[in-house]
């Protein structure tokens, strides 16, 4: 609250401290996150299976994918769902409510995020 932020980028400490984990998941404060980008650019993790962003959903965070810097990764967001979906064992009903609250958490006014 006092940083004013809108959404955080990564977040993947958050799973780390529960309060907060609980407060961001009862808010639906939204953390967009990069997994392929955390692998490849950070080397944060060795492996995709190895990413917290399934925990992250399970934790019920509003957890989204993103590609963070495509023209460094060569990645387009399609694949960054694909691939998450294969390395973290993510059935079709968890990837359709992630995209879906990609569109919750995007900063298109409510009108257009229910438009067709």
């Amino acid at each position: 609250e006092a940083l004013r932020v809108e959404r955080i980028d990564h977040g993947l400490a958050v799973l780390g401290d529960a309060a907060l984990t609980a407060r961001l998941a009862e808010t639906r404060f939204p953390l967009t996150v990069c997994p392929n980008s955390n692998v490849v650019i950070a080397n944060k993790y060795k492996r995709l299976e190895d990413h917290p962003f399934r925990r992250m959903r399970q934790a019920g965070l509003l957890a989204t994918l993103n590609t963070d810097d495509p023209a460094m990764t060569n990645l387009d967001l399609g694949y960054e769902y694909r691939s998450v979906a294969s390395a973290l064992g993510m059935p079709w009903d968890e990837i359709v409510a992630v995209s879906l609250d990609g569109i919750e958490a995007s900063w298109l006014d409510d009108g257009e995020k229910r438009s067709p």
